[in-house]
């Protein structure tokens, strides 16, 4: 009731824009990692056909970083290798490359890939500076598209969710409009 003595007509409650807009946030950072995970996991693949070369190792060392909580590492491999007389260097390990709070990860690589060592190179014959050590997909490879699917449909369940409080909102105001018309008491 209003100060007047009449009943007052209610707009329907709608959640607030930050709720609305964080299940689309969620979406798009989940499709952006997906789309981007898809790319890395068909490059993958296909470097499995790729043309081989050999090459040397030209630089191997733990590469570690982060803040005063927490360290992470990586292994940094360069290595350099020749195709018609034009020298390329790469440093792509393999597809799905990944850093690590545990060092012994990076130095398992390091130790495989040692300054000096002759290798053999796959690259791709489209763009010859296109190159990695291990082709094809490995666990790792998989990493980034299946979070990005993950956090896609959580932000889909969170946009479904909201949806169906605002929609049970509406549907309750409603009634409360239409028990406070006069004859419906």
């Amino acid at each position: 009731m209003t100060n007047s003595g009449e009943k007052s007509v209610y707009e329907p409650k709608k959640v607030g824009c930050i709720a609305m807009a964080f299940p689309f946030v969620f979406m798009i950072i989940g499709l952006v990692l997906f789309y981007f995970g898809v790319i890395g996991v068909i490059e993958a693949v296909g470097s499995n056909y790729w043309q081989t070369v050999p090459g040397k190792i030209i630089a191997s060392d733990i590469i570690s970083g982060g803040n005063t909580n927490s360290t992470v590492y990586s292994a940094y491999i360069k290595y350099e290798y020749k195709i018609k007389d034009v020298i390329y260097s790469g440093n792509k390990i393999s597809y799905g490359d990944y850093i690590s709070v545990s060092q012994s990860r990076a130095k398992e690589i390091v130790d495989k890939y040692p300054t000096g060592t002759d290798v053999t190179i796959h690259y791709s014959i489209n763009d010859p500076v296109v190159s990695v050590l291990e082709p094809g997909v490995k666990l790792q490879t998989l990493f980034l598209p299946s979070s990005g699917f993950a956090i896609l449909i959580l932000g889909l369940f969170a946009f479904l969710a909201n949806k169906k409080v605002n929609q049970r909102a509406v549907e309750h105001q409603v009634e409360e409009v239409a028990s406070a018309e006069p004859g419906n008491e």
